[in-house]
């Protein structure tokens, strides 16, 4: 379990700056369009290593925050993998011979 939870870590980090507008990593909007021109005085915070800022389309006066797409795959992994762990553990529990 250690063992394949370190390798998804590896392969989130290694593939992370290489996939600049993908899934994994994601820039944050600079400015914010509003009817198709840019609002002055309206910048987003700058991409952080586990989130990054997008214009809300509810409202174009605020930038919403995000979790960078590889901090997802890792959160989904390790539910991923305790959820098999807690099935397999079931089953033996059922089909275990006394």
């Amino acid at each position: 379990m250690p063992r394949l939870l370190l390798s998804i870590i590896v392969v989130a980090v290694v593939f992370m700056p290489s996939v600049y507008g993908g899934f994994l990593w994601s820039e944050s909007d600079y400015t914010c369009l509003y009817n198709g021109y840019y609002r002055s005085g309206l910048t987003c915070p700058r991409t952080g290593v586990f989130s990054y800022y997008t214009c809300c389309h509810a409202s174009y006066y605020e930038c919403c925050f995000n979790l960078q797409g590889w901090v997802i795959f890792i959160i989904a992994s390790i539910l991923s993998c305790l959820l098999i762990s807690c099935f397999c553990a079931a089953i033996g529990c059922i089909f275990r011979r006394n």
